[in-house]
């Protein structure tokens, strides 16, 4: 462990900055705690409850179904800061971290899924357009339907996951 310190008061300014100005970034961090198995879990109560040289620590409370367990896990950095005025740079590249998309991701079936109805979207909107009529040279017009087309696509898939 480090020697030195972040004081108290440093690491509660810290912590109520995040909690009350970034709980996307201290959701994150939560999510990112958690063992591989994510699926069908949801948390609440989430916090950053303290910061010091070495890490972070969280609290929250992770359900899946009706059953619900407390949470208080301890996230290390690597490597452990070596002052305090390392802590805003070293919670930000936190923050990209754990919100920065992973590639694995495009690869679950959720996504393969979203993939196809876009697809399928795109060409029905094409098929669309000229059964409306729209001219070919018509490239705004035939563009707006497809966007369009893909926009409920997309959220009729969201909707259904």
């Amino acid at each position: 462990k480090s020697d030195n310190k972040i004081d108290d008061a440093t690491s509660t300014r810290i912590c109520n900055h995040m909690n009350g100005d970034h709980p996307e970034s201290v959701y994150a961090m939560c999510i990112y705690a958690l063992p591989n198995n994510k699926a069908d879990l949801s948390i609440k109560n989430f916090k950053m409850t303290g910061l010091d040289l070495d890490g972070y620590s969280l609290s929250f409370v992770v359900c899946r179904g009706d059953a619900c367990e407390f949470q208080t896990p301890r996230v290390p950095f690597d490597p452990p800061m070596k002052s305090a005025k390392e802590a805003r740079k070293r919670v930000i590249e936190e923050h990209h971290r754990v919100l920065t998309p992973k590639l694995s991701w495009l690869w679950t079936v959720q996504m393969v899924g979203i993939g196809f109805v876009v697809t399928i979207g795109a060409l029905s909107a094409g098929l669309l357009a000229r059964n409306l009529g729209v001219p070919e040279n018509s490239i705004v017009s035939k563009k707006s339907i497809e966007l369009l087309a893909l926009v409920f696509a997309y959220a009729h898939t969201l909707e259904a996951s």
